[in-house]
């Protein structure tokens, strides 16, 4: 656990909270299922970062691989997850491109973002790790960075997504903490 791996699980929680936004304002339209799945999934995968269930089950797997020179695989939590993010993508593709064209773009582009980076440049950090023997070095800590940064990223860009998508097709919808008495004494 680490700070920036603690910011990128809440920002999953938040991805989580605004799909669920989503899903109320459309539950009751063909798509409705889907956002509601893809919360669902989001609050998932917040659980997953901050109780680093991916790393628990990396011994496991290497029980089944093998522990030596893994390399890319070092971290073999990445090859189930791997499968199941190529398995949920070709779920959600469809619903993805029955949203507006520059929606289905960024989601994309977050989506491809993230899961390269997260399988990616783990597995080169893996590299690095078995190469060197040990997580001390120059190297694995440049890559681990560029890791969660990257996938800080691919969320945030997926949250503009997110919002960009509210604004264009619910632009009539806005959320507020206060009544608008209260936000003018603020603004005072």
């Amino acid at each position: 656990m680490n700070i920036p791996a603690i910011f990128s699980g809440f920002m999953l929680l938040l991805s989580s909270i605004i799909i669920g936004f989503v899903w109320y304002l459309e539950r009751n339209l063909k798509n409705g299922k889907y956002w509601l799945i893809l919360s669902g999934g989001f609050f998932f995968m917040f659980l997953e970062e901050i109780l680093e269930i991916h790393e628990k089950i990396t011994a496991p797997i290497q029980e089944i691989i093998g522990h030596d020179h893994l390399g890319f695989f070092k971290y073999s939590w990445i090859i189930p997850y791997a499968i199941i993010s190529l398995v949920v993508g070709l779920y959600f593709l469809k619903f993805l491109f029955s949203l507006p064209k520059e929606t289905t773009k960024r989601i994309f582009i977050a989506g491809i973002w993230y899961v390269a980076a997260a399988v990616g440049i783990e597995g080169i950090t893996g590299i690095s790790a078995d190469y060197f023997g040990n997580t001390d070095n120059f190297l694995y800590l440049a890559f681990m960075t560029i890791e969660e940064a990257s996938e800080m990223y691919a969320i945030s860009f997926f949250i503009f997504a997110l919002l960009s998508y509210i604004e264009q097709v619910h632009s009539g919808v806005s959320i507020s903490f206060g009544t608008s008495h209260e936000s003018e004494k603020v603004m005072k």
